[in-house]
């Protein structure tokens, strides 16, 4: 019997017994492996993998530029923040050339310019050597810009007679020229940093954000880094209140399924801020956004918590790294920036953020802000489509309440946990400084 022949038998056993069908999309492990085609592999059962915690990316020799494109997919819509890869013993890579495939190829189509045209735009990716194939793949996911700076690299050869994984080389958050400094450090130690664009170095990068650390303050205690929007100013409230004014509706937060930016303080957040002052922390804003409005945010601040924060750390993307005043705008991520400035804990009401810092290579203790429509799930740039507009979606779902069914996949062990208003911020925050986690 055929394979095509036994699919259906085979199938029908399968789903006599399947009872996963809940499972989200996004991987739980938050993890992507990169493996090879070779038929005696079975990655799931060689790494403890179960249904829905990675994805698994196979082709021929476990190659890093041919998985590029799925990468990119599985970090930038599916929230994977960890790339394994796996190369192994005996792989049939290490015994050929592409020329030589080429030939073959050629040879059994003898004549055929259309089999020759289109073999040779092929490169087969092959290697000479096992341990260098894998350090040169993993040098390639470091280095390209496609992939997240936080991302966690390993690399590692299987040996297909013994069944045993053996650690070639790992690497983490030095994926962009935006890494930070001590990470690079510990990796080229004594090299001279590579610049970025605009003629910004990792080395100025840096010490605009480590002069907030010398700031001068009025606490010496440890430090607490909050997010801006929707932890500080209730942004989609403003909205509701300026829609119900104008319109006579009934808005409420729940109403809204993201949020959006304007600026009204949250009820108890001034409160909040100033019990975490008497505490003894130290407090900056680290916050995404950009050096457009990285001074209009310091007034805001200034205004509304007078003497309570020491600066502002604008996590913007496309701007070089500078300081002005209380404003520092920076390529690091929020997880760069919160370790770099050692911080003990963020607070943040963005679970994409929250995940991000909870699972960086130094994890950060993280407070997710708010019992919010946005933040009970993870959304990424694939949800920007016009197929994806709240009418059309809900349609789609047959009237179902998917916002009220989608979840925050933690991983296992993450410091992170969930408040829901300042109030129980505070006591969360004070029960831990009682039980001496911060000193």
């Amino acid at each position: 019997m055929s394979f095509q022949e036994s699919v259906a038998s085979n199938n029908a056993s399968y789903v006599s017994t399947f009872d996963k069908g809940d499972l989200p999309l996004p991987p739980s492990k938050h993890l992507a492996v990169v493996t090879c085609m070779d038929a005696r592999i079975e990655p799931v059962g060689q790494l403890g993998i179960n249904l829905g915690e990675a994805h698994i990316i196979r082709n021929a020799g476990g190659s890093a530029k041919e998985a590029l494109r799925s990468l990119v997919i599985s970090q930038r819509l599916l929230g994977t923040r960890e790339i394994a890869l796996f190369h192994h013993s005996d792989c049939g890579m290490l015994t050929f050339t592409t020329e030589q495939l080429k030939t073959i190829v050629k040879d059994a189509s003898p004549g055929d310019a259309v089999v020759a045209e289109a073999v040779d735009k092929l490169q087969f990716l092959e290697f000479p050597h096992l341990e260098d194939s894998v350090k040169d793949d993993v040098k390639f996911l470091q280095e390209n810009p496609l992939l997240l700076p936080e991302t966690k690299i390993s690399g590692w050869v299987y040996d297909v007679r013994t069944g045993k994984d053996e650690s070639s080389t790992t690497s983490t958050n030095d994926m962009s020229a935006a890494a930070s400094v001590h990470e690079l450090e510990e990796l080229k130690e004594g090299l001279e940093a590579p610049a970025v664009e605009g003629g910004t170095t990792l080395e100025e990068e840096r010490e605009a954000v480590d002069k907030l650390v010398t700031a001068p303050s009025t606490a010496t205690g440890p430090l607490i880094a909050l997010d801006l929007d929707d932890v500080l100013s209730q942004t989609n409230q403003a909205v509701a209140d300026w829609h119900n004014d104008i319109y006579g509706t009934q808005m409420k937060l729940s109403d809204f399924l993201y949020r959006i930016y304007n600026a009204k303080p949250i009820p108890g957040a001034r409160e909040g801020v100033e019990s975490l002052k008497q505490m003894g922390f130290r407090l900056v804003i680290v916050t995404a956004r950009s050096e457009d409005n990285a001074d209009e945010s310091w007034k805001w601040v200034d205004h509304h918590f007078p003497g309570c924060f020491e600066s502002i750390v604008c996590t913007g993307q496309f701007t070089d790294a500078h300081k002005k005043g209380h404003e520092v705008v920076t390529k690091l991520s929020k997880a760069q920036v919160c370790d770099d400035l050692k911080a003990v804990l963020l607070i943040d009401d963005s679970a994409e953020n929250a995940i991000q810092c909870v699972t960086a290579e130094k994890p950060i203790q993280t407070l997710l802000f708010g019992a919010y429509e946005w933040n009970k799930r993870l959304s990424g740039p694939g949800d920007a489509r016009e197929e994806m507009a709240y009418d059309v979606r809900l349609e789609r779902e047959g009237g179902r309440k998917f916002w009220e069914e989608e979840g925050v996949p933690v991983p296992e062990g993450a410091p992170l946990h969930r408040v829901r208003d300042w109030g129980e911020a505070i006591r969360w925050i004070r029960a831990r400084k009682e039980e001496g986690k911060w000193q």
